[in-house]
């Protein structure tokens, strides 16, 4: 499949970026959709289009609030549940696709495609994550919970039944969030 197009959805978001990017460098065909809806701030997503922006993950920016004393914003007053995918996890999980060839049925080795859903598969309240946070950087966040936004559910996460068969990277939410607070306290000296 070296030759062959990958389509990376959302490939100007957050996530999808950083695999989409990684592809390119690597000189493989890549591209792929990305939902610019109303009722997301369309400026990053135009701006990693381009795949010359780099966004940061989302727990930067809510560590930074929590290190600064800033509130940090939980939708749906807190209650809206996701599986919380690290970045690095799930380009790991892309990258190891790249030179498979689908194998779940008979004729897969002539299949053109597959399709997966990378991510994590366990939806968590954002309050859990906020504890995390807080008990690693020894800090209280403060915190606003404005009501269900437009377009937004009540729970999102990945269906990654094919994946499971050993070829998914999973990290416990507690382990990702101290690995990062430990790179954000090494690299800003705090």
């Amino acid at each position: 499949m070296t030759d062959q197009a990958i389509l990376v959805t959302d490939a100007a978001g957050c996530i999808g970026s950083h695999p989409a990017r990684q592809l390119l460098a690597e000189s493989r065909p890549a591209g792929g959709p990305d939902n610019l809806d109303s009722c997301d701030d369309p400026a990053p997503s135009e701006a990693r289009h381009k795949l010359t922006h780099v966004e940061p993950m989302a727990m930067f920016p809510r560590v930074n609030a929590v290190m600064e004393g800033r509130p940090i914003r939980l939708l749906d007053r807190g209650r809206m549940r996701a599986g919380f995918s690290r970045i690095d996890g799930v380009t790991a999980v892309v990258s190891k696709l790249f030179n498979q060839v689908p194998a779940d049925d008979p004729a897969a080795a002539n299949a053109p495609s597959k399709v997966y859903n990378v991510g994590n598969h366990r939806p968590e309240e954002p309050t859990h994550a906020v504890e995390l946070r807080e008990q690693a950087l020894g800090r209280t966040a403060i915190e606003e919970l404005p009501p269900m936004q437009p377009g937004n559910v009540l729970e999102t996460f990945a269906d990654v039944e094919h994946l499971m068969r050993g070829r998914l990277c999973t990290m416990p939410i507690a382990h990702g969030v101290r690995n990062f607070v430990t790179w954000y306290r090494d690299s800003f000296k705090v």
